[in-house]
């Protein structure tokens, strides 16, 4: 009998270990447990001749190979795969939906876009980088957090990778700016991976801590390449349980989701899935400087508005919206809301092949459904889109350089001090009661009830 037992357990490693890699169907824990004691029970009954000791022994031996080989790669390509942000994010315990960095972090390295990454390191557009978090598990400096417990902030910058600034150094992101710069006293409550849903509860979460108020602005940064296809919960308060269960459930999660192993999975996977359509788009400008764009993006901007209407996260989208209103309202904080475009949309003439840059500043139906519920709601409103497109084909012209960096989906330094500019611009604007920072752009400011 223990014989039968001994191979019943190497039988049984298989299970478990290739469902935590996601070599097998994603299913519930418990679907988990049942089919491999219904594996042990079952190879327990068979008689343990030498040929299935042999092939048991292979079994348990690939299962301990794979552990060994993912905790090998670990400090290896982990970097490589995820990048150094991804690498410090982890699902938050008191509620697992959402993310945090980890808390007071100081990294620093040579890294290169997340689109190289996707695709070949040949592309990679290599540069210094340093990421700082508080406390609290957010991108900002101890100075921007130290010694005002007691005081107001005079903006939250509130949004996803784009607000959070990934791939620049801290100092040259647009939340240090506006801060140091433009001495706006900013915390930075951007998130990467965040929805608009993601972000409605980390305010909601935070505000208290930020001591928010009629002297607080919140500066919502949606983006439009994947904010309407991220995910949504149902619920539109925050439900919080930081129990010691709940802790070491996400801890073991967390490791799980940073496994080399896994990720190349996944990669493999979406590329069987569809071989024909690569995530990663390569185009060259003129002087032959490659560019690269992500496909889902493109899909994305180019939703029509009536698309958007249809999407099935749209009414979710339209509740968040509808909740920061009465949330907003009922805090007496003043929420400013401001649409970025993706890079296929400010460089789409490169993705035509053009030979040289166009100014079209069309809204994408995305921006187009936002300005229409903000008008509604009452938010100040800002499409980036036009005021990007300008600078980018003024820069590109004058210089030949860029506001994205070329292997990535964010901003480089040029294009984080333009949006610190604009951004600033756009609040004064705002809170002086105008329509328009200049002639030449699209500046619609909907005045509050």
């Amino acid at each position: 009998m223990t014989k039968r037992i001994v191979i019943a357990l190497m039988f049984g490693s298989v299970i478990p270990v290739l469902s935590f890699y996601g070599l097998m169907p994603a299913l519930s824990t418990v679907f988990i447990i049942l089919i491999d004691f219904l594996l042990c029970c079952g190879i327990v009954l068979l008689k343990p001749t030498t040929g299935l000791m042999k092939v048991a022994t292979a079994v348990a031996s690939c299962s301990l190979s794979l552990v060994g080989m993912d905790f090998a790669l670990r400090p290896v390509v982990k970097q490589k795969l995820l990048g150094p942000p991804e690498l410090f994010m982890y699902s938050w315990p008191p509620m697992p939906t959402l993310w945090r960095y980890g808390t007071n972090l100081n990294f620093h390295a040579v890294v290169s876009g997340d689109l190289a990454g996707m695709s070949h390191p040949h592309f990679e557009e290599k540069r210094p980088f340093d990421f700082t978090t508080d406390s609290f598990g957010f991108r900002n400096y101890p100075w921007q957090v130290e010694g005002k417990k007691e005081k107001v902030y005079d903006l939250i910058l509130l949004g996803d990778s784009v607000g959070v600034g990934v791939g620049t150094r801290q100092e040259k992101t647009w939340g240090t700016l506006l801060d140091r710069k433009y001495g706006l006293r900013t915390y930075n409550l951007s998130m990467a991976g965040s929805s608009p849903w993601h972000e409605l509860m980390n305010l909601k979460i935070a505000c208290q801590r930020l001591h928010c108020g009629s002297q607080t602005t919140v500066l919502w940064v949606m983006f439009a390449g994947n904010d309407l296809d991220d995910d949504y919960g149902d619920q539109l308060e925050p439900t919080l349980d930081d129990s010691l269960l709940q802790r070491l459930h996400i801890s073991a999660r967390t490791f799980r989701d940073m496994s080399p192993i896994r990720n190349l999975e996944e990669r493999i996977r979406l590329l069987i899935h569809d071989p024909l359509a690569p995530q990663v788009i390569e185009r060259e400008m003129p002087g032959g400087q490659k560019l690269l764009f992500r496909r889902r993006y493109i899909d994305a901007t180019r939703l029509s508005y009536e698309g958007v209407r249809q999407h099935p996260h749209y009414p979710k989208l339209m509740a968040v919206m509808d909740e920061m209103k009465r949330y907003a309202d009922a805090e007496n904080i003043n929420v400013y809301l401001m649409v970025v475009p993706a890079k296929e949309e400010v460089y789409r003439w490169v993705l035509d092949g053009a030979s040289a840059p166009s100014a079209d500043t069309q809204p994408s139906g995305f921006e187009r459904a936002v300005e229409e519920r903000c008008r509604l709601e009452g938010f100040p409103f800002l499409d980036m889109k036009p005021l990007l497109v300008q600078e980018a084909n003024k820069v590109f012209n004058q210089s030949g350089r860029l506001l994205w960096w070329a292997d990535d989906t964010h901003w480089n330094e040029i294009g984080h001090e333009y949006a610190a500019s604009v951004a600033h611009d756009f609040l004064s604007a705002a809170l002086k009661g105008t329509g328009t920072v200049q002639a030449s752009t699209r500046l619609t400011v909907a005045k509050t009830n």
